[in-house]
């Protein structure tokens, strides 16, 4: 039987005062496959260990089959949950790790169901090994097995996969869909990497320092970004993200200013672009994926297309694709804090210095050099005098400006196929899809295309 899991208005906040979820809200369906994603830091751990019971709930309310979980303990959640560090025994066979949790219920013979639950996943012929004789890969089968095992009401998955290579990663990935598919069992899956959420997750739910900023399908997520860090945060490679400026005179055409180059809308505007005369003189961000731009000249433009150029600056040479990055002489946007982890932390929270490992070590010495004295006595104890020294200042780097930094590494990244035959420093022209354009308010705040809820003029 699988679960429903309902969060509303979930707070978790530690000692300290940190904030780490904020008016978490999230309505989970019976055998519904749902992924928290984001960037180290962001809480979708602390989302999922509160659900599991494993903290508690500061704030809001957690229902369980429409029930409030307040009060039940882990163990009567029905839940089993499988971790980034495989936690298997390592004294215990495979078989004994798998049957453990069955062994706990009293559950009598246990022999049946570890033998039906390794045949699920392949690992027949590991049961009696031991986790030191198994890859990590094959760890993580018989982790994800002991879940199985239990037969869950729910599965919660806290980045299973991180400790795998890339290759293994993939095939797991795949395996995860297949159990999920078979079982149809309630999965909340926790992970930083968006491909695994784009490719399991019935949908996804993108979290950024606490905060839910998005619950979409992954196709949703990808066309529709709700704000500007959804957009930056799902895609590979990322959103190109443009500083600009929006124009839109009355008698004329409406241009969006990309630094030294301009965006011209055609004279029949759709009413996505018809919304951008809302922003006329303001500050805002054009997202472009790299498959929204491509290489033509001017005189090939389909329509909804309009032209732009830029100076290659490097061929990013992938097997099946490669990818330009070209200087069009745009100023990149800048999305804060998009890949570090939150820095909230309650003053007098970090360590410092003094307190560190190496702090101690260096006070230690200098207790020492002081109970030496005068090198003279040092020398008669026959030992040569300790000196203790700081670490050279290293020389700060000379100031870059935002505009430099954009010019050295490109601003803009376009997909191509890998039979391309461009230089370094050859200038190509190019063609911009606006059906796929993205503009986003100085907020962050999605505008083009038209978010549901429409902004006023004063806003």
């Amino acid at each position: 039987m699988s679960r429903a899991i309902s969060l509303d208005g979930v707070t978790k906040i530690y000692e300290r005062g940190i904030r780490a979820v904020d008016h978490f809200s999230l309505d989970i369906e019976p055998g519904e496959f749902v992924v928290l994603l984001g960037p180290s830091g962001c809480g979708k751990s602390t989302v999922l260990r509160m659900i599991a019971g494993l903290e508690t709930v500061t704030e809001g309310q957690l229902l369980l089959d429409g029930e409030d979980a307040a009060d039940l303990a882990p163990g009567q959640r029905g839940m089993a949950m499988v971790f980034q560090n495989f936690a298997l025994y390592p004294r215990m066979s495979n078989r004994d790790n798998i049957g453990f949790p069955l062994k706990l219920e009293a559950r009598g013979d246990v022999g049946p169901r570890v033998d039906a639950t390794a045949r699920l996943l392949g690992i027949e012929d590991l049961l009696d090994r031991y986790p030191a004789q198994l890859s990590g890969g094959e760890r993580q089968r018989v982790a994800i097995g002991r879940a199985i095992s239990r037969e869950p009401t729910a599965f919660l998955m806290d980045e299973p996969l991180s400790n795998i290579d890339a290759k293994l990663r993939n095939h797991l990935r795949a395996e995860v869909a297949r159990l999920n598919r078979e079982l149809a069992v309630t999965t909340v899956y926790v992970t930083h990497d968006q491909a695994e959420a784009m490719s399991l997750g019935d949908r996804v739910a993108v979290m950024r320092d606490g905060v839910l900023q998005q619950v979409s399908s992954p196709r949703e997520a990808y066309a529709r970004p709700r704000n500007v860090f959804v957009a930056a945060f799902i895609g590979t490679p990322r959103i190109n993200l443009l500083e600009a400026v929006v124009h839109a005179p009355l008698p004329g055409r409406m241009t969006i200013e990309l630094g030294r180059q301009r965006l011209v809308l055609p004279d029949s505007l759709s009413p996505d672009h018809q919304m951008l005369r809302i922003q006329q003189g303001r500050p805002v961000i054009v997202g472009l994926r790299s498959e929204a731009v491509r290489i033509a000249r001017p005189s090939l433009a389909r329509a909804g297309e309009c032209a732009m150029s830029g100076i290659v600056e490097h061929v990013e040479y992938l097997g099946h694709e490669a990818l330009l990055h070209l200087n069009t002489g745009s100023r990149a946007a800048v999305v804060p804090a998009l890949e570090g982890p939150r820095t909230d932390a309650a003053p007098g929270h970090r360590k410092s210095k003094e307190g560190t490992v190496l702090g101690r070590l260096r006070d230690r010495a200098m207790a020492h050099l002081q109970g030496f004295g005068q090198s003279e006595q040092g020398e008669r104890n026959g030992r040569a005098p300790v000196g203790v020294l700081e670490s050279p200042p290293m020389p700060a780097a000379p100031p870059q400006s935002a505009e430099r930094a954009a010019i050295a590494g490109g601003d803009l990244v376009v997909r191509t196929g890998p039979d391309v035959q461009v230089r370094p420093g050859t200038q190509v022209p190019l063609l911009i899809d606006l059906e796929h354009l993205f503009v986003f308010d100085q907020q962050g705040r999605r505008v083009c295309p038209a978010p549901a809820h429409q902004p006023r003029l004063d806003e």
